[in-house]
Protein backbone atom coordinates (compact mmCIF):
# COMPACT_ATOMS: atom_id res chain seq x y z
CA UNK A 1 0.00 0.00 0.00
CA UNK A 2 1.33 3.10 -1.08
CA UNK A 3 0.89 5.89 1.59
CA UNK A 4 1.95 9.78 1.16
CA UNK A 5 3.72 11.72 4.70
CA UNK A 6 1.46 13.95 5.38
CA UNK A 7 3.96 17.52 5.51
CA UNK A 8 4.22 19.03 8.64
CA UNK A 9 1.83 21.90 7.98
CA UNK A 10 -1.15 19.67 6.69
CA UNK A 11 -0.52 17.27 9.54
CA UNK A 12 -1.07 20.32 11.99
CA UNK A 13 -4.31 22.02 9.80
CA UNK A 14 -5.33 18.08 10.23
CA UNK A 15 -4.66 18.36 14.35
CA UNK A 16 -6.40 21.88 14.56
CA UNK A 17 -9.40 20.12 12.33
CA UNK A 18 -9.85 17.42 14.69
CA UNK A 19 -9.84 19.41 18.15
CA UNK A 20 -12.39 22.31 16.73
CA UNK A 21 -14.52 18.90 15.78
CA UNK A 22 -14.22 17.36 18.92
CA UNK A 23 -14.81 20.89 21.29
CA UNK A 24 -18.16 21.45 18.85
CA UNK A 25 -19.48 17.85 19.42
CA UNK A 26 -18.88 18.08 23.16
CA UNK A 27 -20.45 21.48 23.01
CA UNK A 28 -23.28 19.80 21.63
CA UNK A 29 -23.60 16.99 23.85
CA UNK A 30 -23.50 19.10 27.10
CA UNK A 31 -26.31 21.08 25.87
CA UNK A 32 -28.36 18.56 25.18
CA UNK A 33 -27.68 17.23 28.56
CA UNK A 34 -28.09 19.95 30.11
CA UNK A 35 -30.63 22.00 29.06
CA UNK A 36 -30.78 25.30 30.43
CA UNK A 37 -33.80 28.27 31.27
CA UNK A 38 -33.41 31.12 29.96
CA UNK A 39 -35.66 33.20 32.57
CA UNK A 40 -33.29 36.79 32.83
CA UNK A 41 -33.83 38.70 30.13
CA UNK A 42 -30.99 39.89 28.07
CA UNK A 43 -30.49 43.15 29.47
CA UNK A 44 -30.06 41.47 33.56
CA UNK A 45 -27.43 38.95 31.72
CA UNK A 46 -25.42 41.36 29.82
CA UNK A 47 -25.48 43.65 33.53
CA UNK A 48 -24.18 40.78 35.54
CA UNK A 49 -21.96 39.48 33.02
CA UNK A 50 -20.12 42.63 33.57
CA UNK A 51 -21.10 43.79 37.06
CA UNK A 52 -21.37 40.67 38.72
CA UNK A 53 -23.83 41.78 41.57
CA UNK A 54 -25.83 38.72 41.32
CA UNK A 55 -24.21 35.46 41.12
CA UNK A 56 -21.14 35.48 42.96
CA UNK A 57 -19.10 32.99 44.00
CA UNK A 58 -17.94 31.52 47.20
CA UNK A 59 -14.00 31.04 47.03
CA UNK A 60 -12.45 29.63 50.20
CA UNK A 61 -15.60 31.24 52.08
CA UNK A 62 -15.38 34.75 50.52
CA UNK A 63 -18.14 35.67 48.20
CA UNK A 64 -15.82 37.09 45.07
CA UNK A 65 -16.66 37.79 41.64
CA UNK A 66 -15.90 35.25 38.90
CA UNK A 67 -13.89 37.68 37.78
CA UNK A 68 -10.77 37.18 40.27
CA UNK A 69 -11.38 32.96 39.86
CA UNK A 70 -10.87 33.70 36.42
CA UNK A 71 -7.38 36.22 37.27
CA UNK A 72 -6.36 33.31 39.84
CA UNK A 73 -6.55 30.67 36.95
CA UNK A 74 -5.09 32.45 34.18
CA UNK A 75 -2.03 33.79 36.71
CA UNK A 76 -1.68 29.65 38.03
CA UNK A 77 -1.43 28.58 34.20
CA UNK A 78 1.10 31.20 33.19
CA UNK A 79 3.26 31.00 36.48
CA UNK A 80 3.06 27.01 35.87
CA UNK A 81 4.16 27.34 31.65
CA UNK A 82 7.06 29.69 33.10
CA UNK A 83 8.13 26.96 35.66
CA UNK A 84 8.33 23.97 33.15
CA UNK A 85 10.15 26.27 30.88
CA UNK A 86 12.44 27.33 33.06
CA UNK A 87 12.88 23.85 34.10
CA UNK A 88 12.84 21.91 30.81
CA UNK A 89 13.57 24.56 27.95
CA UNK A 90 15.84 27.28 29.26
CA UNK A 91 18.88 24.86 30.24
CA UNK A 92 19.50 23.40 26.79
CA UNK A 93 19.37 26.62 25.08
CA UNK A 94 22.66 26.74 22.97
CA UNK A 95 24.30 29.57 20.90
CA UNK A 96 22.27 29.05 17.89
CA UNK A 97 19.02 29.93 18.87
CA UNK A 98 16.27 26.92 17.62
CA UNK A 99 13.14 27.45 16.80
CA UNK A 100 11.11 27.89 20.55
CA UNK A 101 14.61 29.77 21.73
CA UNK A 102 14.30 32.19 19.36
CA UNK A 103 10.35 32.41 20.07
CA UNK A 104 11.45 33.34 23.55
CA UNK A 105 13.84 35.45 22.79
CA UNK A 106 11.73 37.83 20.64
CA UNK A 107 9.96 39.38 23.38
CA UNK A 108 12.99 40.10 25.60
CA UNK A 109 14.79 41.57 22.18
CA UNK A 110 12.22 43.79 21.27
CA UNK A 111 11.72 45.34 25.40
CA UNK A 112 15.20 45.69 25.78
CA UNK A 113 15.70 47.52 22.22
CA UNK A 114 12.21 49.91 23.58
CA UNK A 115 13.99 50.69 26.69
CA UNK A 116 17.58 51.60 25.11
CA UNK A 117 15.53 54.00 22.43
CA UNK A 118 12.96 55.59 25.35
CA UNK A 119 16.39 55.80 27.08
CA UNK A 120 18.67 56.92 24.78
CA UNK A 121 21.30 54.77 25.15
CA UNK A 122 21.43 54.41 21.11
CA UNK A 123 22.47 57.71 20.70
CA UNK A 124 25.91 57.18 22.25
CA UNK A 125 27.88 54.36 22.77
CA UNK A 126 29.39 55.24 26.44
CA UNK A 127 25.78 55.06 27.85
CA UNK A 128 25.98 59.17 29.47
CA UNK A 129 23.76 60.33 27.32
CA UNK A 130 20.73 61.32 28.95
CA UNK A 131 16.67 61.64 28.05
CA UNK A 132 17.01 65.56 28.44
CA UNK A 133 19.90 66.20 25.87
CA UNK A 134 22.31 66.73 28.59
CA UNK A 135 25.92 63.89 28.94
CA UNK A 136 26.69 62.86 32.37
CA UNK A 137 28.87 66.13 32.84
CA UNK A 138 25.64 68.44 32.37
CA UNK A 139 26.44 70.12 29.42
CA UNK A 140 24.11 70.87 26.36
CA UNK A 141 24.59 68.75 23.45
Amino acid sequence: MNRKKLSGRKLFLLIWLGVIVLLLVGIAVLSKLNPTEHTESVKEAMRDGVLHEVNKINFFGIEVNPAVLSAYIVTGIILLAAVLIRIFAIPKFKLIPGKFQSLLEMPVEFFSGHTKQLRGLDAEADGTARPSGRTAAGDEG
